[in-house]
C-alpha cells in the first residue's frame, strides 16, 4: 500500500512526498556470521528438512507439525518506505527515500548454533550447495556443530538509503545519477555504497541510445550500452 500527494507547486518546482507499507511472508533464512561464530536458519517444510535428525529437534518450541503445509510462512514482518521528489524548472528531477525500514519475526522451525566444544571431525567436505544436506552433517553427538530450537528470532530489514538527480531536455537527452547506501550492517545488506549514472539520448522516436554505468556495492563496476 502507498500514498502520495503534491505539497507545494510554484512556477519554479514541484514538491512531492510519499509512504509504502508492506506486509511481507518469509519461506526461509539462512545467516552465518563467520566473525562472531554466530548462525541460525529457519525453514518452511517446502525445504523438505528432516529436522527429526537433529539432536535437540524434539525439545524446539518453535518446531511445525509434520502435517503442516508446504508453503506454511515460518516468517512475518512489516516493512515502510519514505521518499520525497522535486521537479525544478521542469528539467531537473532530485529524489531522496529511505527503503525497507522494518523486521521480520521469525517462529518456525528456528534453530541457533548452540555454544560448545569442539570435536574432531573427519569427513570428505562439502559436495552440496543443499543447507539441508550440510546441516546433517554438521549436527549429532560425534559432529562439528550443534544446533538448538529457539522460540523465535527477529531479524532487521536491509535498509538502504537512496538519492538521486537527474536531467531532462524535450524528452531527447536523459542525464540521471543515484547512490544507495546502506542504513545497517545486515549480512545480507549491501556492504558499501552503490554509484550509478546514466545517459539516455532519443534523436528520433525510433532509436534510444543508451550507457551506464554502476560501481560500488557488493560487486565489481560494470558499464552498459
Amino acid at each position: 500500500a502507498a500514498w502520495g500527494k503534491r505539497l507545494l507547486q510554484t512556477e519554479l518546482f514541484d514538491f512531492h512526498i510519499g509512504i509504502g507499507a508492506k506486509f511481507m511472508v518469509g519461506q526461509g533464512i539462512i545467516q552465518v556470521d563467520g566473525s562472531t561464530g554466530e548462525a541460525y536458519s529457519s525453514l518452511s517444510p517446502i525445504f523438505q528438512f528432516d529436522y527429526s535428525q537433529l539432536e535437540n529437534a524434539p525439545d524446539n518450541p518453535s518446531a511445525l507439525e509434520e502435517n503442516t503445509p508446504n508453503l506454511k510462512p515460518v516468517g512475518k514482518g512489516f516493512g515502510f518506505d519514505l521518499g520525497a521528489s522535486m521537479l525544478v524548472a521542469d528539467h531537473f528531477i532530485v529524489n531522496a527515500a529511505i527503503n525497507d525500514i522494518g523486521e521480520m519475526t521469525w517462529d518456525g522451525n528456528v534453530y541457533e548454533l548452540a555454544d560448545g566444544k569442539l570435536t574432531d571431525f573427519d569427513g570428505a567436505g562439502l559436495e552440496s550447495l543443499d543447507f539441508g544436506s550440510m546441516l546433517n552433517n554438521f549436527d549429532g553427538l560425534d559432529a562439528l556443530l550443534i544446533w538448538k530450537g529457539a522460540e523465535t528470532r527477529t531479524t532487521r530489514l536491509n535498509t538502504t538509503a537512496r538519492f538521486g538527480v537527474g536531467y531532462e531536455k524535450l524528452q531527447k537527452l536523459r542525464v540521471g545519477f543515484d547512490v544507495v547506501a546502506p542504513m545497517n550492517d545486515n549480512k545480507a545488506n549491501l556492504q558499501r555504497a552503490v554509484y550509478n549514472a546514466g545517459v539516455e539520448f532519443t534523436p528520433w522516436p525510433w532509436l534510444h541510445l543508451q550507457t551506464g554505468f554502476s560501481t560500488g556495492g557488493n560487486y565489481a563496476s560494470k558499464m552498459s550500452a
